[in-house]
């Protein structure tokens, strides 16, 4: 019992002196102020020594856009959860990439991998810390109070959510401050129920909600927002109100000491309504919409099945790829992006790794068969089985170069790209770097050869592995080039045009929506924030939905038969979700929550075969199985959730492991 106390004591010493060393000035974009104060006490005798501790609160924010993992700096601990995805892998099993062993099966509780615990709680205690004495803060104003302590809440709702994602039920710690000469039992706690869980983070972010501002600051535009705290609360209900979480009977032996189960063993239709209002609050606001650039001259021609009407009736009056594409790039600032509701600064870490070597890149960031195939043809169709579609291309002609240049919003598809890769959607070509690929690196300012360059995958390659560096290899002919804008270039002097990755966006709300109607069997009545919303499966709504996404890509509307069928829309919209937040973080929730995981991590990983020559087009475009460790994939029940590292199992004798660890 004393070595608790004296680890808690420590704990409360040592989170201050982190807050007031390590603020995060990425997450709130502050740099004026100094992070020297010598006392806990003083944090809270003045506005400006309170600024200091809740922008130092804000410290253990994961970094949620970038697949690299800095054991050494805490906003470069990447969130694992992108690269732990059936979308891609790594060409690199090392510590900077801590999803590698967890897709392969060597995670344990004692590798600690990705453990972010430790982290997360020490966010929760500086929360909990502020909450608590920010009334003793002489000069704060109303609106101070009130904008202060709705980032605490918003903070620990946070950073509860985080790990509630990764770990599956948490503890929830008591709000009261911490006694430590109490006794060893009242300073562990035993991991809450998850729907407790769910209550209490969604609790926290409607404290938010209703004191953060509705709008972010011009100087400070990473903080969040009142929609923010609406879009955390819009995920988690929809990750809540899913089958695995919603009566899941293979959690029935997992209890509490109370005999309590961890999971829910009766499923309940309601959550499914309470997530379609936690989406539809956002909507009602009216303060987001779906991100569109105007047509011009050169923007896409639309398929004849696509509504020639105006967004969001059709995709007359917008450019199908910039709409989609310059979200990622850098384009559209920030300000002016009504589709962002939280964001934060893009790490370039991503697009290095998917550079090839030559570029000035890592080379080591592998797009999946799997991935690529989710993507449709222009008409909306499937391009391996829908033969009926003018677009279909026979499998024995898919490697046969198109033949023709085409060039579109700036994006050039080249006459040497296989004829697979013709006619696609845009997000496709917004997202996935293939063989023939053509990279205009518009920065590069040299006469070396390293702008406007056709990259290739072929064992003859430009992209194959330098001698030098042999472990910088692309394994599936793919990466990924969504987060690359196409002046970016790292050879001579590097051009890299800032950007912002937005953690949650209305696309995400109107998916959530629509998947959240779909699944209502029968009409609910949901009481909140003093309305009454009387919800039902309702077709006309999940169809305005949908097709906002469809139409801002370019693909042809839904109709009502489409979507008629329960398990048909199900389908829709599973696909919907996997193209639409390709590589944004998604997906890795998206497998776990539906029940789909183990299906997905079962199935072989494939890509083409880039240990043909140029000379074997044929056997290069080829899917093929990928024969490297770095592609097998082990995975089980247990996978589910990471388990809990043995370090905080240690400390607090209450916690139950996760299932299968």
């Amino acid at each position: 019992m004393k070595n608790i106390k004296k680890s808690f004591g420590i704990a409360i010493i040592s989170l201050f002196l982190l807050l007031t060393v390590n603020s995060c000035n990425d997450y709130l974009d502050i740099d004026e102020y100094i992070y020297d104060l010598p006392t806990l006490d003083t944090a809270f005798n003045s506005k400006k020594n309170l600024i200091s501790f809740v922008n130092g609160a804000a410290t253990w924010l994961p970094n949620e856009n970038t697949f690299y993992y800095s054991p050494d700096d805490l906003r470069a601990r990447a969130l694992p959860f992108q690269g732990a995805s059936d979308e891609n892998f790594s060409s690199w099993n090392d510590a900077a990439h801590p999803f590698m062993p967890f897709l392969l099966g060597f995670e344990t509780q004692y590798t600690e991998s990705s453990n972010r615990y430790v982290d997360m709680y020490k966010g929760i205690r500086a929360a909990n810390l502020i909450l608590q004495r920010i009334n003793e803060v002489p000069d704060l104003t109303d609106i101070d109070i009130r904008n202060y302590t709705g980032e605490a809440y918003f903070l620990r709702g946070y950073y509860y959510f985080m790990l509630f994602l990764q770990y599956g039920p948490i503890p929830i710690l008591s709000e009261t401050p911490l006694d430590i000469n109490g006794s060893a039992e009242s300073l562990t706690y035993e991991r809450s129920s998850y729907d407790d869980c769910v209550e209490a983070i969604c609790s926290d972010m409607e404290k938010a909600s209703a004191y953060l501002p509705q709008d972010f600051s011009t100087t400070q535009p990473y903080r969040p927002t009142s929609g923010a705290a609406l879009a955390v609360m819009s995920r988690l209900r929809l990750i809540a109100a899913s089958p695995w979480y919603n009566g899941n009977t293979r959690y029935s032996n997992w209890r509490r000491s109370d005999g309590t189960h961890f999971i829910s063993q009766t499923n309940d239709n309601r959550k499914w309504a309470v997530a379609a209002v936690a989406a539809l609050r956002i909507i009602e606001s009216k303060r987001y919409s779906i991100y569109t650039y105007k047509k011009l001259a050169d923007s896409p021609v639309l398929d004849p099945s696509v509504s020639k009407q105006d967004y969001p009736d059709g995709a007359g009056d917008i450019d199908i790829f910039r709409s989609y594409s310059d979200l990622f790039t850098g384009e559209v600032p920030l300000m002016n992006n009504k589709e962002s509701i939280w964001a934060e600064a893009n790490s370039d870490w991503t697009s290095k790794e998917a550079t090839p070597v030559f570029l000035g890149g890592h080379n080591s960031l592998n797009i999946t068969q799997g991935g690529v195939d989710a993507f449709r043809r222009k008409d909306g169709t499937d391009p391996r089985t829908d033969v009926s579609s003018p677009y279909y291309i026979p499998a024995d002609q898919v490697s046969e170069p198109i033949g023709y240049e085409q060039e579109f919003s700036g994006y050039a598809l080249k006459s040497a790209a296989p004829k697979m890769y013709n006619n696609m959607e845009m997000r496709f070509y917004a997202s996935v770097g293939f063989c023939h690929r053509f990279w205009k690196c518009l920065g590069y300012q040299g006469s070396g050869g390293y702008k406007n360059v056709e990259v290739t995958y072929y064992s003859d390659g430009n992209a194959y592995p330098h001698e030098s560096q042999k472990l910088n290899f692309n394994y599936s002919g793919y990466t990924l080039v969504k987060y690359i804008n196409p002046s970016d270039s790292r050879i001579s002097g590097t051009v890299i045009v800032p950007k912002t990755f937005s953690k949650y966006r209305y696309a995400e709300v109107l998916l959530n929506y629509a998947e959240a109607l779909n699944e209502i069997n029968e009409t609910h009545t949901i009481d909140i924030d003093n309305k009454q919303y009387t919800i039902s499966r309702n077709l006309a709504e999940i169809k305005s939905a949908l097709n906002q996404i469809r139409y801002r890509s370019g693909l042809p509307g839904l109709k009502d038969s489409d979507i008629a069928d329960q398990t048909a829309a199900r389908k829709i919209i599973k696909r919907e979700r996997q193209v639409e937040f390709f590589c944004e973080g998604r997906r890795y929730f998206d497998l776990r929550r539906w029940g789909d995981a183990q299906d997905a991590y079962d199935k072989r990983v494939t890509g083409m075969n880039v240990y043909q020559p140029s000379s074997n087009r044929k056997e290069f475009f080829k899917e093929t199985e990928l024969i490297t460790p770095l592609a097998a994939r082990k995975f089980s029940l247990k996978n589910y959730f990471w388990p809990i590292p043995y370090s905080a199992m240690k400390q607090n004798p209450k916690l139950v492991q996760n299932p299968g660890w």
